[in-house]
């Protein structure tokens, strides 16, 4: 909190809020990033790393987590094609 980042678990559930199609919560996530005064840059830098790891752990490159949040991300990885987060990572760089 003390360095504006945010927890691992908002962008899980902005992942199940996508393939729930509760896009409604991109908003609430946009809401409270701005109402917490916290750097839009450093919100988007947690994002892309978010996407980041999910590729590798499709190309087989597991990242040293602990096994509940490794089990997250398998989780969330079914949700996106290769695809998807090639292009999802396009844009947000």
């Amino acid at each position: 909190t003390a360095l504006g980042l945010f927890p691992q678990e908002l962008f899980f559930q902005l992942d199940a809020a996508a393939i729930n199609g509760n896009y409604a919560a991109a908003f609430s996530v946009a809401k409270e990033v701005f109402s917490k005064g916290t750097s839009l840059t450093h919100f988007l830098d947690q994002l892309i790393f978010h996407f980041r790891t999910l590729l590798l752990m499709k190309y087989g490159i597991a990242e040293d987590f602990s096994t509940e949040i490794k089990n997250r991300y398998l989780t969330s990885l079914k949700l996106y094609s290769e695809t998807q987060c090639l292009d999802i990572l396009e844009m947000l760089t």
